[in-house]
């Protein structure tokens, strides 16, 4: 046979052997299974010492001048969780970090590791799944919501703790309320969901920064003034998006926000001064803006600077 003759064989056999070993992996899913579910309720905790002094507080309330210095953390929290309906909120610091679960011990693991990295505690907290989707599909045929309803786990962070909190929700739902937290940075990374990060007060610490990082789903940042964070980024891939300022801002802020496809309603204070170098700008969609009152009432020497860098690729801002 020839060169030309085999490279046509080749190309002949290769799409049927991709398909048979497909077959294979396949059926030898569904014949492993996925077990019955085994449901638990589980309480973890961890002792974090209170670390905010009261001058600092004091310091930083509402001001945004030589004595709005941030603060750095003093411990790290990382979440790291899926496939289930999470809540995080916060307690007395006396209490520490504590975790209240209800969840299937069958298909799911639930670990804690607190650790130091240099001279930082680092609290990590995993919820994952030990089936693998391959094994689901096979069984079920599909990836229901019920795996997802009957995991509930919340969170409880200690208040007046200088903390990074670092967030990685997939394939879930969450409600985020940081009232009473002491923020020193946020990181949100959520994948595939419906997600809520809510603050209703003003951050006790300037935040140095937040970071959201979303794809796939519908994705809600309430009170974002209260904050109090100088540089904000948001970046998404598919979903909608809604950030609402709420109140007026506690600091001068820059805001970036950058999408793919979807949609996204940005809300912002009207008692701002718009920086001029600000740009709201749509590849393929559209752009509505309205930002009340004109610029020229404003007294900029006095005023809460505010800088817009926001885009998306197609859909609408």
């Amino acid at each position: 046979m020839n060169r030309v003759g085999k490279v046509a064989l080749g190309c002949l056999l290769f799409p049927i052997g991709l398909l048979v070993l497909t077959v294979i992996v396949f059926l030898g899913a569904r014949a492993t299974g996925v077990p019955e579910p085994r449901l638990t309720q589980t309480e973890l905790s961890q002792p974090v010492e209170e670390s905010i002094p009261q001058t600092a507080l004091r310091r930083s309330e509402g001001f945004d001048g030589p004595e709005s210095a941030e603060v750095e953390p003093e411990i790290v929290v990382i979440l790291e969780m899926e496939e289930g309906r999470f809540t995080v909120a916060s307690g007395p610091a006396e209490e520490g970090i504590r975790v209240q679960a209800d969840y299937d011990e069958a298909t799911y693991r639930l670990q804690k590791n607190y650790d130091l990295e240099g001279e930082t505690p680092v609290f990590r907290l995993r919820f994952r799944s030990t089936v693998s989707l391959l094994r689901r599909l096979a069984q079920d045929g599909s990836f229901s919501d019920d795996d997802v309803d009957q995991n509930q786990i919340d969170v409880i962070l200690p208040q007046n703790v200088a903390m990074k909190l670092i967030l990685r929700f997939k394939k879930a739902e969450a409600e985020i309320h940081l009232d009473g937290l002491a923020l020193t940075d946020l990181v949100t990374e959520f994948r595939m969901g419906e997600y809520s990060v809510l603050l209703d007060e003003p951050n006790p610490v300037p935040m140095r920064a937040f970071v959201g990082d979303f794809a796939m789903g519908e994705f809600e940042i309430e009170g974002l003034a209260n904050f109090r964070v100088r540089r904000a980024k948001v970046k998404g891939q598919l979903g909608e998006c809604r950030i609402d300022f709420r109140e007026s801002l506690l600091r001068d802020t820059e805001i970036g926000v950058h999408w793919k496809m979807g949609e996204v309603n940005l809300r912002v204070p009207a008692d701002a001064f718009w920086d001029p170098s600000s740009s709201v700008t749509a590849s393929l969609g559209e752009v509505t803006t309205d930002r009340g009152r004109p610029d020229q009432d404003f007294d900029p020497e006095v005023t809460r600077r505010l800088k817009v860098d926001a885009s998306i690729f197609m859909g609408e801002i």
